[in-house]
């Protein structure tokens, strides 16, 4: 993946993290708060920091793991997103992110890093 690519991905996970808390701020205003709604927010937010730190890491052995914790964030994230019970048009939005979850855990494991 270049340099173009990964910008692209970052952009990508930066959005769905402000998708994410766009989410849960409307779900908390609604009352609707626990322990899936809190750690989505959480593992979105690591899951963009975690990418970073993949993006700005120069160490082969440790891009590894941080790769291979960027996919188990993502698969977190949609675990969280499937355990989220709402109605109406926040359905709508639970179901958009989690597709957009299921999207980055998918781009995510075909990611094939230069490990120069």
């Amino acid at each position: 993946m270049d340099e173009t690519e990964l910008t692209k991905l970052e952009s990508k996970i930066y959005i769905f993290s402000v998708d994410v808390f766009s989410f849960t701020k409307t779900l908390l205003n609604q009352n609707i708060t626990n322990s899936y709604t809190t750690g989505l927010l959480k593992t979105s937010n690591q899951l963009y920091s975690t990418f970073l730190d993949l993006v700005d890491n120069h160490i082969n052995e440790n891009k590894q793991v941080i790769h291979s914790n960027c996919i188990q964030l993502a698969n977190n994230c949609a675990e969280f997103l499937n355990n989220i019970e709402v109605k109406g048009s926040l359905l709508n939005e639970r179901v958009d992110l989690l597709i957009e979850a299921k999207e980055l855990t998918r781009i995510l494991e075909k990611l094939e890093l230069k490990w120069d």
